[in-house]
């Protein structure tokens, strides 16, 4: 197996950006997982962005948001077994191997987010 980069809070800022400059509508992403710690000091780099989206149009939006940086979909054959059972609604990745990994409503059929942890999340970007 290939081990995959990390990358910094700095590289997912500019990612981030780069995003931004491409959306065209209104689009809520609650990030977990990495970056989340991140955020917080409790970890210094990620391989991926995990967020959760709310809707299908966000998805839509966000996804194509993305492939229009270059981020394209992993084949299945690339996909490990961890992150199948992941279940994901999309996995992007760029040239340089940063991944987005996109939740629709819940995370691995088991965390759905409620409106008490939305009420919770702090502002990040």
């Amino acid at each position: 197996m290939i081990e995959r980069r990390s990358f910094s809070k700095e590289y997912v800022l500019k990612e981030l950006d780069r995003l931004a400059s491409r959306i065209t509508v209104p689009i809520r992403l609650t990030i977990i997982g990495g970056l989340g710690l991140i955020n917080f000091g409790l970890k210094e780099a990620t391989k991926d962005i995990d967020v959760v989206v709310q809707s299908s149009g966000e998805l839509h939006a966000l996804t194509g948001a993305l492939e229009t940086l270059g981020y394209g979909s992993l084949s299945l054959s690339m996909i490990s077994r961890p992150y199948k059972k992941m279940e994901t609604s999309r996995i992007l990745e760029n040239s340089e191997g940063f991944r987005w990994d996109i939740f629709l409503n819940q995370v691995c059929s088991a965390l759905i987010l409620s409106n008490g942890m939305k009420s919770r999340a702090t502002p990040f970007y």
